[in-house]
């Protein structure tokens, strides 16, 4: 069943509303184009935690969205370690390098860190609905404009002092969740392995940033005091938005 029609009964309206957001923050807001992504978008529910939902050969004839729970871009080296690249949470494209590179190779792929449930969406009807709708492919411009701004700033940010590295993920993932948001939705683990840490580190780092008042002293990742985590991280958060110029735009699709 397509999400336009499911999110017309209460059982889904929750997991469509933060979909809408994110494509709204991308620049879809017309009533016509937004009718135009939902018909196309497939629901598909179940994926349990660990679950691969785009493998390294990308989703072949599908693109994907994600409508509930959290995933992670990540990369499984040969010891065992896995490399976090980025956190996708509902209304995240997914897979998105391998859509617009449907010819790379890379060794990585999109996993579940909780129960989720995606949107697929047929490549060719999307090619077909951007012809129609440009401001889809801006959006999808948009959206991959952002992603590599994440994945270039963990870069620089690899260089920094541990408690520094750690501060800044912990900002991003706030602002990526909302500005009301004070609990960040992932483990220690998780965190270590987009920090490039240890277990036994970043337990050190999360202790540090408890008795510093950042955190609170619960198990969850909740942050008390937002200002100073920005202030330990020296966190600038405009590398997470693309800017308007995207929007000016006129993007063409020929066949």
């Amino acid at each position: 069943m397509v999400l336009g029609e499911v999110c017309n009964s209460m059982r889904r309206w929750e997991s469509c509303v933060p979909v809408g957001q994110r494509l709204n923050t991308l620049g879809i807001t017309g009533s016509v184009d937004l009718d135009a992504f939902w018909n196309l978008v497939k629901v598909q529910d179940g994926i349990d935690r660990g679950e691969t939902i785009v493998g390294r050969t990308g989703l072949t004839n599908h693109f994907a969205v994600l409508l509930e729970g959290i995933a992670c871009f990540s990369t499984q080296h040969e010891d065992g370690a896995r490399q976090i690249y980025a956190f996708h949470y509902p209304g995240d494209f997914l897979g998105l390098h391998g859509f617009v590179f449907p010819r790379t190779a890379e060794p990585s792929e999109v996993q579940a860190l909780t129960s989720c449930s995606i949107g697929t969406i047929d490549r060719d009807a999307l090619e077909q609905a951007m012809q129609r709708h440009p401001a889809l492919g801006r959006a999808l411009w948009r959206a991959a404009l952002t992603e590599v701004s994440i994945f270039r700033q963990r870069l620089v940010v690899s260089r920094r002092p541990a408690l520094q590295r750690v501060a800044y993920l912990l900002c991003e993932q706030l602002v990526r969740l909302g500005d009301d948001e004070r609990v960040i939705p992932l483990t220690q683990i998780d965190v270590a392995d987009a920090a490039g840490l240890s277990v036994v580190h970043i337990n050190r780092v999360f202790q540090e940033l408890r008795q510093l008042g950042v955190l609170s002293k619960q198990r969850l990742i909740e942050v008390v005091n937002k200002d100073r985590l920005q202030e330990l991280a020296a966190f600038d958060p405009g590398y997470l938005d693309p800017g308007e110029a995207l929007s000016q735009w006129d993007l063409r699709i020929d066949e």
